[in-house]
């Protein structure tokens, strides 16, 4: 696993401002550098799901398995991350909406998307930050930070919720 990634997604994490602990899922891990990197902050376990599963490293379970029908129990885990996933869905708000099944009261989710307005082959629902944090609210999660990440490269928006209500949608 490439240490510079890891480093990067660290680094991107640790803007948050989300104090990481208990149990948290990375929807659309890929090769697991944030899932590495949520280790590092102090998760005591990271589950990966994919689609595409490929083989990561203890302390993260790899699950193949679609996001918007995760095998986990209501109000399980701590927190919850995507990274450029919600983009390749036309209507991510049931995805949204599995997080906020899974995860706990006060529970975290990270988004982290590119910082772009017109689609591309990689980007083909691109998602600005207003509709970003329109979304999180429609699901019931209360906006806690946002901010802008990887400059140099190709910038991202990273947002935080919090959930605070606990009823299932």
């Amino acid at each position: 696993m490439s240490n510079h990634y890891v480093r990067k997604a660290y680094t991107f994490l640790k803007k948050s401002g989300v104090t990481i602990s208990g149990v948290w899922i990375d929807c659309g891990c890929g090769r697991g550098y944030y899932s590495r990197a949520l280790t590092l902050l102090g998760a005591a376990l990271v589950i990966g799901i994919d689609i595409r599963m490929r083989s990561l490293n203890y302390p993260i379970v790899a699950c193949r398995s679609d996001c918007s029908h995760l095998p986990v129990k209501n109000c399980s885990v701590s927190g919850f991350l995507y990274v450029n996933v919600l983009h390749y869905y036309k209507k991510p708000q049931p995805l949204l909406q599995e997080a906020h099944r899974v995860l706990k009261k006060n529970g975290y989710i990270i988004v982290i998307e590119y910082d772009q307005s017109a689609p591309t082959g990689w980007d083909p629902y691109p998602l600005q930050l207003t509709h970003i944090e329109a979304l999180l609210s429609m699901v019931h999660f209360d906006v806690v930070t946002n901010v802008l990440v990887d400059k140099k490269y190709r910038p991202k928006h990273l947002v935080v919720g919090k959930k605070t209500i606990l009823n299932d949608l």
